[in-house]
């Protein structure tokens, strides 16, 4: 049984010249051309819907097919930012606008292509569509998420030659970066212990506390700071957690705690944890 994808036209038209014989059904039909019973039926089908047997296609373009090529677009560069305005004939194609685009500002991201023109012409455009596009023009683009950093700051050089250049964020560590990570995670348990012991991860705090009461109030002073920084619901008992802490801390050294630092009131606690 031959394809219906390869079925020469000469054997569709001999399909629809013998269905014109009334004794002939689709099974004697398909015996007598060599092709299977699914394949007479649908070149009957279309041989009904259509006048003929055989469609004639024009040929398709070589290479992949692209959607960059079917929309017109103009665009403008205003202070950084891309602006795009509505559709207007004979001023070029996105494969134009994106090379033009990509000479202007060579550090925006093909993700801001993508939203820009899904936002103004709802364009479904993956990136690897305009990445294709790109490189088909020799132009090799970087898919970052800087935006458009580099032009605005040109653009603020030009007009204003007296402002200082930015300073990049310096970088961090490693063991800064973990720190950061446990105190998010022990902040989202919610617990008066796990909630103290992230402050100190994050740094705010120094659990390590150095022998005399003076250190001990400077301690309470930077909990009590800290809670006012980080709210928690579980302020009371953070205190009374840190309290503890002091306390088992200085017990070694046989000192004793500021009451006035330490042993407050409850009315007290709630009043100074309510200032949040």
């Amino acid at each position: 049984m031959g394809n219906r994808r390869h079925v020469s036209p000469a054997v569709k038209e001999e399909v629809a010249r013998l269905s014109l014989d009334p004794g002939l059904r689709v099974s004697d039909i398909a015996r007598e051309t060599g092709v299977s019973e699914n394949t007479v039926r649908r070149t009957l089908d279309k041989w009904r819907m259509r006048g003929r047997a055989t469609e004639v296609r024009p040929p398709a373009p070589k290479g992949r097919p692209s959607a960059l090529q079917q929309r017109e677009l103009e665009v403008r560069h205003v202070n950084g930012s891309l602006e795009l305005s509505d559709r207007i004939e004979g001023e070029g194609n996105c494969g134009q606008f994106l090379e033009r685009r990509a000479r202007e500002a060579p550090n925006m991201a093909l993700s801001d292509l993508r939203i820009a023109l899904h936002t103004e012409f709802a364009v479904e455009i993956s990136v690897t569509t305009i990445y294709h596009t790109l490189h088909k023009l020799g132009l090799m683009y970087n898919d970052s998420e800087r935006c458009l950093a580099a032009s605005q700051n040109e653009t603020h050089e030009i007009h204003d030659e007296e402002e200082e250049e930015s300073t990049p964020a310096p970088k961090r560590t490693f063991e800064e970066i973990d720190k950061e990570r446990r105190a998010q995670f022990l902040l989202r348990a919610q617990q008066p212990e796990a909630i103290l012991i992230a402050l100190s991860y994050a740094g705010v705090l120094d659990v390590s506390i150095s022998t005399g009461t003076n250190a001990a109030a400077v301690f309470v002073s930077r909990v009590l700071d800290a809670m006012r920084t980080f709210p928690s619901p579980h302020s009371v008992l953070i205190f009374d957690a840190a309290r503890v802490h002091i306390t088992a801390a200085l017990k070694e050294q046989e000192g004793e705690l500021s009451a006035r630092h330490v042993h407050l009131s409850q009315n007290q606690r709630i009043v100074a944890y309510s200032k949040h």
